[in-house]
């Protein structure tokens, strides 16, 4: 199951974000998340990102390669395209709330892929397994939407990108 898009916004009235996930195998997952999951999710995957890059790259040339493709990825997203809803939707048709969200790295596969588990209120767990580039999309995404949110949280390394417009659904391929 590869990540195909992701979606976000943030709900003001909830002070949530209303996160979107799809699927190769054309599922789609909805999560709400709060500040204290989105502050892990950030600080967890920049981590694993920065992980990933140096176990391609060791030394300081990974640092290089890491920000050359971070640049690459805020240039080439096009926030504009629409998602494209999944026909399957495992969870249902509601988004459900995240309570925590745990990361590892899978270094039995090549190249390496992060690990992100997702507990919910539901009491259900959803694990979705990251190559770098969807990993970078989706801090990528996160990172915009919690400034969309003022929630202070600090972004990405490096981050460059301009804040979104706060009505913004982008979706990331």
């Amino acid at each position: 199951m590869g990540i195909r898009q992701f979606s976000g916004k943030y709900l003001h009235d909830e002070d949530r974000l209303a996160f979107r996930v799809s699927t190769s195998d054309d599922r789609e997952y909805r999560f709400l998340l709060t500040r204290r999951v989105a502050r892990k999710l950030l600080a967890g995957s920049r981590s694993q990102a920065a992980e990933l890059v140096a176990l391609r790259h060791p030394g300081t040339d990974g640092i290089a390669v890491a920000r050359f493709n971070q640049e690459a990825l805020r240039q080439s997203v096009d926030l504009a395209q629409p998602f494209a809803p999944a026909a399957q939707q495992p969870l249902g048709e509601h988004a459900l709330l995240v309570l925590d969200a745990n990361h590892a790295l899978d270094t039995e596969t090549a190249p390496p892929l992060a690990v992100l588990r997702l507990r919910l209120a539901s009491r259900r767990e959803v694990v979705f397994r990251l190559p770098q580039e969807s990993l970078e999309r989706m801090l990528l995404l996160l990172d915009q939407l919690q400034q969309i949110a003022a929630w202070d949280l600090l972004p990405a390394a490096g981050s460059l990108s301009p804040p979104l417009p706060a009505d913004t659904s982008g979706a990331l391929h």
